[in-house]
């Protein structure tokens, strides 16, 4: 398994959000095969959320980072760096308090 650092997580315009992580590789682009509702950005060099729907941006992060480590092996990172990009005020301390329930799961599934 591979640690990639999170440079940002934004809310988009229209309402996706949307995981920038430090490193680009082609292979990104095959995350669409989890048929789970995330994709890759060649365009803006990121994973997707697509158009919410029911899920609020926490539930959308957490698919995000769960899909990428299922399904590349990769697990994201927050760090002290991380940029926070959202219309809520409260946006930056939700993805915090969403990747604090991610880094549980990771726990729990590491050794599977």
């Amino acid at each position: 398994m591979e640690n990639m650092k999170i440079i940002k997580v934004a809310e988009l315009d229209d309402g996706r959000i949307a995981v920038y992580p430090a490193d680009v590789d082609p292979i990104y682009e095959y995350i669409y095969r989890e048929a789970a509702g995330v994709y890759w950005s060649h365009e803006l060099g990121c994973f997707l959320s697509t158009l919410p729907k029911d899920w609020n941006h926490q539930q959308w992060y957490e698919q995000i980072v769960t899909v990428v480590w299922s399904g590349l092996k990769i697990k994201l990172d927050l760090t002290p760096d991380t940029q926070f990009e959202g219309t809520p005020d409260n946006f930056k301390a939700d993805i915090i308090s969403a990747n604090a329930d991610v880094q549980e799961w990771f726990h729990d599934h590491e050794n599977r």
